[in-house]
C-alpha cells in the first residue's frame, strides 16, 4: 500500500528520532494487511502512530463541518490505534512492510503501550483534545504539535517522559487547552519536565512561541549542538549493523546492546557525554593514547578510548575490551561501554564497540581480573575531575 505525503512526513522525523533498527513504517499484521501507520518498539515500549490528513470542508453548518472533519480525521485514527493494539497483543514479532520478521516485541506482562494520533488538515480551526477512553489513553496531535514536538524532545527517552507525564496531567487534573499541545510542551519544559500541582490549570494559546524566545532556551539550543555528535554515532553503528558492513571484529548481539544503552540518554546526557568524549580527542597527541570514563544515566559507565590512526582496530578493540573489562571490577558499575575512535585530525573516522552487561561477577571474573591487573595496572592512578552541568545556562 502506498503511503502519503503525511505519513512520510511523520516517518521521517520519527525514524530520525528513534532511529531505524527500532521504528517501522507501515508495519503488518500477521494476514498481510497494514497494523498502522508507524510504530516504534524499544525495550518495554510501544508507540503506535496513526496519520489521517483530512481536509476540512465548510459546507454550511459549523459544528456539522468539524464533527464531520473529527470523524475523518481523529475518531478513525482512534479505531486503527485501538486496533492495532488488540492485534500486537496476539503477536511475538513486528512484521515489517516488506512481510519480514523484525524485533521481538516485548513481553505482555512488561510492556507499556503509548497511542498517538496525528490529524492533518485542520488549519487550526478545529479545537483538538486528548481521548481517554475506556481502552486507553490516546495522544491527539496536529502537524503542528507533532513536528514541535519531535524536534523539541528527539530522543526516545526525553519523548516517552512527556507522554508518560502528560498521560498523567490530563488524567488527574481539569486541564482548559486554549492552545496547542505544543504549548502544554512549553509548560512542562518551563516547570523543568513536571507539570504544576493543583486541580485546575489554563494552558494559554501561543504559550510555546514566548518560551522559545527565552534566553535560556535558546542557551541551551546552542548548548546542545554537540550532542548530536552522539546521535551520528548511533546512526554509524545502526547503518554498518542493518546494511551489514560491520568491521573491526564488532559482533553483532553487543553492537545492538550498546546501542540500545546509547539510545536511552536522553539529550542533555548526550551532551555532557559528547563534551567529554571531544574533549578526550581534542587532548590526544599525535602517536599517542587517552583514555576517559563517564559515568551516564543511572548505573551506565563509559570508557572512551582515542588510539593512534596506524593501530590495527583488532588491536585498537583489545585494549579497549581490557580497560572495560577492569573498569567492571573498579567501579562495580553495570554495564560498561567502550568507544574507540582515532584521533581528532584523521578523515574517514571509525567507531569500535565493546559492551559488558553481566551482572555476574563471580571467581571467574576476578581471577582474570587479577591476572590483568598484575600486568597492565589500570586506573591504578587516575586522574579524576568532577563537573557540575545545567541543563538551561545561567543567563542572569
Amino acid at each position: 500500500m502506498a503511503i502519503n505525503e503525511s505519513e512520510k512526513y511523520v516517518s521521517k522525523i520519527g525514524t530520525k528520532t528513534f532511529f531505524s533498527l527500532w521504528s517501522f513504517e507501515n508495519p503488518r499484521k500477521p494476514n498481510g494487511e497494514e497494523l498502522c501507520d508507524f510504530l516504534v518498539v524499544f525495550e518495554n515500549d510501544i508507540i503506535i502512530f496513526s496519520v489521517k490528513d483530512i481536509e476540512y470542508k465548510k459546507k454550511g453548518v459549523e459544528q456539522i463541518d468539524m464533527d464531520r472533519w473529527k470523524r475523518k480525521a481523529i475518531n478513525s485514527s482512534v479505531s486503527q490505534i485501538y486496533g492495532a493494539e488488540r492485534i500486537i497483543g496476539q503477536m511475538t514479532d513486528v512484521i515489517d512492510s516488506e512481510d519480514h520478521v523484525q524485533t521481538p516485541l516485548p513481553n505482555p506482562e512488561c510492556r507499556r503501550i503509548h497511542r498517538i494520533a496525528i490529524a492533518f488538515g485542520s488549519d487550526r480551526e478545529i479545537p483538538i483534545s486528548v481521548r481517554n477512553c475506556s481502552k486507553g489513553f490516546v495522544h491527539i496531535f496536529d502537524e503542528i504539535a507533532f513536528g514541535v514536538i519531535l524536534k523539541e524532545l528527539d530522543t526516545i527517552t526525553d519523548f516517552i517522559d512527556f507522554l508518560l507525564n502528560t498521560e498523567h496531567f490530563l488524567s488527574t487534573k481539569k486541564v482548559i487547552m486554549l492552545g496547542g499541545v505544543e504549548d502544554l510542551l512549553g509548560v512542562y519544559l518551563w516547570n523543568d519536565r513536571t507539570y504544576p500541582e493543583g486541580d485546575v490549570y489554563i494552558v494559554i494559546n501561543d504559550y510555546w512561541k514566548e518560551i522559545i524566545k527565552k534566553p535560556e532556551m535558546i542557551g541551551k539550543k546552542k548548548l546542545n549542538k554537540v550532542s548530536y555528535l552522539w546521535d551520528d554515532i548511533i546512526e554509524s553503528f545502526v547503518k554498518s549493523f542493518s546494511d551489514g558492513t560491520i568491521q573491526g571484529d564488532n559482533k553483532l548481539p553487543d553492537i545492538e546492546k550498546g546501542l540500545r544503552i546509547m539510545v536511552k540518554e536522553n539529550r542533555f546526557n548526550r551532551r555532557i557525554l559528547m563534551e567529554a568524549f571531544r574533549d578526550m580527542v581534542q587532548k590526544t597527541g599525535e602517536g599517542m593514547m587517552n583514555f576517559r570514563d563517564v559515568l551516564g544515566r543511572r548505573e551506565v559507565c563509559y570508557l572512551f578510548m582515542c588510539a593512534p590512526e596506524d593501530m590495527k582496530r583488532e588491536h585498537r578493540k583489545e585494549i579497549l575490551a581490557k580497560r572495560c573489562f577492569v573498569l567492571r571490577g573498579k567501579y562495580g558499575k553495570n554495564p560498561i561501554v567502550g568507544l574507540a575512535t582515532e584521533p581528532l585530525h584523521v578523515d574517514g573516522r571509525s567507531y569500535d564497540m565493546v559492551v559488558y552487561d553481566d551482572p555476574e561477577m563471580g571467581d571467574e571474573y576476578w581471577e582474570k581480573y587479577k591476572e590483568i591487573q598484575s600486568i597492565s595496572h589500570f586506573f591504578e592512578k587516575p586522574d579524576i575531575s568532577k563537573y557540575h552541568y545545567e541543563e538551561y545556562p545561567d543567563v542572569g
